[in-house]
């Protein structure tokens, strides 16, 4: 838990993150199995006198007697011994309220000297960190592994789930009958499939790959 106060001693927010979970299984065979789990975050409005929206920010993630059935952020990465991979991502849905008087207490206590936030100095990055090459080119990096994949005929089994963020945007978070825009960003899902991909896409790689070997698109999952 992460507490913000302001000069005169009063807590402004508070931010609090649920159990963080990670998990690493490795096999003599060379498969192995990783995981991160989240099961929640939240930011708590302590200024705003009466407000309707105590929380103003929180994972809407499903309960059970008090107990959390699904995580805010979940993360599973698996690899067989002959190297094919499933990574699976989800993200349960997060709301946010746009509390009027906790967003103006939190300018004022960011804008004055002295406001108590803490700078973190990092060192400094190599000469090179930078450097334009192959390492730090990202269509560079899937040419390599798709050119990778398709000598070796490992299969990839990606799945990403977003269930995007709730916007709520109250005209006052104290008054009942108040007018409220609610934005709800839906539920976003990612999941390679096994079949032709589009023309634009098979073009992409053809042009990266060397044009001596064959692309098996039936084996891109």
């Amino acid at each position: 838990i992460i507490r913000l106060e302001g000069h005169d001693g009063h807590e402004l927010t508070r931010f609090y993150m649920g159990t963080v979970t990670a998990t690493l299984q490795v096999k003599v065979d060379g498969s192995f199995r990783a995981g991160f789990s989240l099961s929640s975050v939240g930011v708590v409005d302590l200024v705003t006198e009466g407000t309707l929206f105590p929380r103003v920010v929180q994972s809407l993630i499903a309960t059970d007697a008090g107990i959390d059935t699904k995580s805010t952020l979940s993360v599973d990465l698996q690899q067989t011994k002959r190297g094919d991979q499933d990574l699976t991502i989800s993200l349960a849905a997060v709301e946010i309220v746009a509390s009027p008087v906790l967003l103006r207490t939190l300018a004022r206590f960011f804008a004055e000297d002295g406001g108590g936030v803490v700078a973190v100095h990092a060192a400094p990055l190599p000469t090179n960190f930078l450097k334009p090459d192959d390492s730090t080119d990202l269509s560079a990096q899937l040419a390599v592994a798709w050119k990778e994949k398709v000598k070796s005929q490992k299969s990839w089994d990606i799945r990403c789930e977003i269930n995007a963020p709730i916007f709520v945007v109250p005209s006052s978070c104290t008054d009942p009958g108040a007018t409220t825009l609610i934005l709800d960003m839906g539920h976003l899902l990612f999941h390679s499939i096994s079949s032709d991909p589009p023309p634009q896409l098979m073009g992409w790689f053809e042009g990266k790959v060397d044009m001596g070997s064959s692309v098996d698109y039936w084996r891109f999952e």
